[in-house]
């Protein structure tokens, strides 16, 4: 697990070796978020970086929060591209 950006739960925190392995069948999750209000540019970043997904479709789970104003475009886009099990949230309250 590679931690970046800052995090609440001390959970995150925990060291690689103490973290159970992940099941190489489950899908990679990837959080996309830009804080309660989500930012344009890393939601078009995003959005942007799909194209370069494309092949990984199969094998990622992506969970992106874009703040209300960039819901409806970036969920859109996500769509239009293929990613359409993409979780695409103007807010995630389990945050």
């Amino acid at each position: 697990m590679e931690v970046t950006g800052n995090l609440v739960r001390e959970e995150f925190c925990i060291p690689r070796e103490q973290v159970a392995p992940r099941d190489p069948s489950e899908k990679f999750t990837v959080l996309v978020l830009g804080g309660s209000q989500g930012a344009h540019s890393i939601n078009m970043a995003m959005v942007d970086a799909l194209d370069h997904l494309a092949n990984e479709k199969e094998s990622i789970h992506i969970v992106h929060q874009t703040g209300e104003k960039d819901f409806d475009e970036v969920r859109f886009s996500y769509n239009q591209k293929g990613f359409r099990s993409a979780d695409v949230r103007p807010f995630i309250d389990e945050v």
